[in-house]
């Protein structure tokens, strides 16, 4: 049986009419998200016995062996100045993803705080994946990719 945590996601999600799957015993929600990018999904996870809560943005692109020193350079940058959530690279497959994740002992997860959290990760993937594309296919260094996400 699914808790209050996973319970309140799967009550935003719903409440916003968007395609949501569970999977997981009930603790991670996926949904298909279609930027002005691409497609990407939106992941949220909940811990129960932990009072935490994720929220993942797994973009398609995949980042080349080769191409992992510089991305790994631009995500240091991109992360830096996050007050929020950061960037995630997964040096054996070159899965790239955004997180931003919360405790909310004591609290309960409500509908405002939620979507925060969505919008926040659509909004940074949308900012940045330009930036990330270029990287991955060798278009730009790390540098001038921050420059096209406007750092």
């Amino acid at each position: 049986m699914s808790g209050p945590l996973f319970q309140a996601m799967r009550g935003f999600f719903e409440a916003k009419s968007w395609p949501v799957q569970s999977i997981a015993e009930d603790s991670i929600l996926v949904m298909p998200y279609s930027g002005q990018h691409g497609r990407f999904r939106i992941i949220g996870i909940t811990d129960e016995e932990n009072t935490r809560v994720s929220i993942l943005a797994g973009l398609p692109l995949r980042c080349p062996a080769e191409r992992l020193p510089a991305m790994c350079a631009f995500i240091a940058r991109a992360n830096l100045g996050m007050m929020h959530g950061c960037f995630d690279l997964d040096l054996d497959d070159g899965e790239l993803r955004f997180r931003v994740g919360a405790d909310i002992a004591d609290q309960e997860l409500s509908y405002a705080f939620t979507q925060s959290m969505v919008l926040y990760s659509i909004t940074t993937v949308e900012r940045f994946w330009p930036s990330i594309e270029a990287v991955v296919q060798d278009r730009m260094d790390p540098v001038q990719a921050m420059a096209l996400a406007g750092f």
